[in-house]
């Protein structure tokens, strides 16, 4: 959506707006989830050997700099720390 169609909505209809993105997201998000792993079983089922890696090194070195970007972006990594993602 353009800025200028966003503005013309005015704040009660870009508050409706923003709420129903926020739950479509997470309805693709988990939609998308449970299409990786059908796709993953059935790769599985044909033969193919998947592999998960390990994610701590990365999520430490992540930690550094979300230390780092914390005063600038305190909003979003708090939101992001507040998912929890371990997947």
């Amino acid at each position: 959506m353009s800025p200028a169609t966003w503005t013309s909505l005015g704040e009660e209809y870009q508050q409706i707006f923003t709420e129903v993105m926020e739950e479509c997201s997470i309805s693709e998000r988990e939609l998308s989830r449970e299409m990786d792993a059908e796709a993953i079983d059935q790769l599985e089922e044909q033969g193919m050997t998947v592999t998960y890696p390990d994610k701590q090194e990365f999520i430490d070195k992540a930690a550094e700099l979300h230390e780092e970007w914390e005063v600038e972006y305190d909003d979003i990594i708090t939101r992001v720390r507040e998912l929890g993602v371990s997947e």
